[in-house]
């Protein structure tokens, strides 16, 4: 801390490395989670009682919800988190409409996260949601490999939460 009270750059630094971790695990989970309603969807054993627009919805929000939460307490970062709030809602309607497949907020998401945070690996992350996204809308044909693609992203996501958590571990011990 510095003398005026406000934490030391190094101290925010190791925060943020702290707070990108959690909040790429949070996409981690919402990635997996559309991973499944996608599977489900093509699939077709299992029915789903609602669509899967509106299930995605409801997981946008709730990745939106559960970032706000987890940052509330810094400042800094709670106003990014009602953006993202408002964002998830508006991606959520367009999508909606459209009748997306794989939503795009976990791309846009990450990347407003990854800019806020500077953080390299919440930015991977971005690109993989980004890169799924991207397959869906490029070959509109190609619906079985969906899941996969679905699939690969999400782990790719995961593994940047990891990645990042043990980065933040590591710098809190040699701090």
């Amino acid at each position: 801390m510095t003398e005026a009270g406000t934490p030391s750059e190094s101290t925010v630094d190791d925060s943020n490395g702290r707070f990108a971790a959690r909040i790429l695990a949070v996409f981690a989970v919402a990635a997996l989670l559309t991973w499944a309603l996608l599977a489900m969807m093509w699939s077709g054993t299992v029915r789903l009682p609602i669509s899967g627009t509106v299930a995605q919805l409801a997981v946008n929000l709730l990745v939106a919800a559960a970032v706000f939460l987890l940052v509330k307490s810094r400042r800094d970062l709670a106003g990014v988190a009602v953006l993202q709030l408002i964002l998830a809602f508006v991606i959520s309607l367009v999508e909606i409409s459209a009748g997306s497949v794989f939503t795009w907020y976990l791309g846009v998401g990450l990347v407003v996260w990854a800019l806020k945070l500077r953080d390299v690996l919440v930015a991977v992350a971005a690109a993989a949601a980004f890169t799924a996204v991207g397959f869906v809308y490029a070959f509109p044909t190609l619906f079985g490999l969906v899941p996969t693609v679905a699939l690969v992203a999400s782990l790719v996501i995961a593994a940047t939460a990891v990645g990042r958590w043990l980065l933040a571990r590591r710098t809190a011990r040699l701090g």
